[in-house]
């Protein structure tokens, strides 16, 4: 699960800083926001399956 959490998290972290190329901004925002949706939605499911455990 933290190999996931860390592929997630670079994968996040890389496509945010392409597009934050693309769009030339002068601050990572959408690096900050990729990463913090894949941060996110990682923690949902994490709650979801460990609720499914019990």
């Amino acid at each position: 699960m933290a190999m996931q959490l860390l592929i997630l998290l670079c994968i996040a972290a890389w496509g945010g800083q392409k597009l934050d190329a693309y769009f030339n901004l002068s601050r990572p925002y959408i690096t900050i926001l990729c990463l913090l949706l894949a941060l996110a939605g990682f923690l949902i499911k994490l709650v979801h399956d460990i609720s499914r455990m019990e």
